[in-house]
């Protein structure tokens, strides 16, 4: 590969990772935005990776850090870069990427209406917390306590990946005739 089209691919990738961060519009997880480029081939994994960490260092993205998750949000100098060079990118690449944006934001939508989470009580039992929701509608709020760490894990984990079908579950039991 020349050197003028080893530039090219590096810059039409940073601008992928820019642009998909902008038109999320809000701080996107970083396992989201993995899924997004390696499900479609954009790059590898591993220039994913160096191109964040330099996009980061040269301030066009901001990392942050919360509740032990990596999110990645477009900073000022980042939508300045892109609004320069966005017509590099394909036509193609950016129809697909508003594509699975749309999806993507359906799913962090739907996701931010579920909360799992659990604390540490003084006697060292564990209070699990659940909700679900639907726009400002709260569907199920719940606390259980429970003996071990690994049950309220276990919990939030289940109710993360199953809220739907467990929803459904506790009201069949609670409409049952007894």
């Amino acid at each position: 590969m020349s050197d003028s089209n080893a530039r090219k691919e590096l810059l039409e990738s940073k601008l992928i990772i820019l642009y998909i961060l902008d038109r999320m519009g809000m701080p996107v997880p970083e396992l989201k935005l993995t899924e997004i480029i390696l499900e479609n081939k954009l790059m590898n994994y591993f220039l994913l990776k160096q191109y964040l960490d330099e996009l980061s260092a040269d301030g066009h993205i901001k990392e942050i850090q919360d509740k032990g998750k990596t999110f990645y949000e477009i900073t000022n100098s980042g939508s300045t870069t892109l609004g320069y060079f966005h017509t590099m990118m394909p036509e193609g690449i950016k129809n697909l990427i508003l594509e699975k944006i749309g999806q993507a934001k359906k799913e962090a939508k739907d996701a931010s209406k579920l909360s799992a989470d659990y604390t540490v009580e003084i006697d060292g039992s564990y209070t699990v917390a659940c909700s679900a929701g639907e726009d400002d509608f709260s569907l199920i709020s719940f606390k259980v306590s429970v003996g071990s760490r690994d049950d309220a894990l276990r919990i939030c984990e289940n109710w993360n990946k199953f809220a739907s079908d467990i929803y459904v579950e506790i009201l069949q039991s609670l409409m049952k005739e007894r």
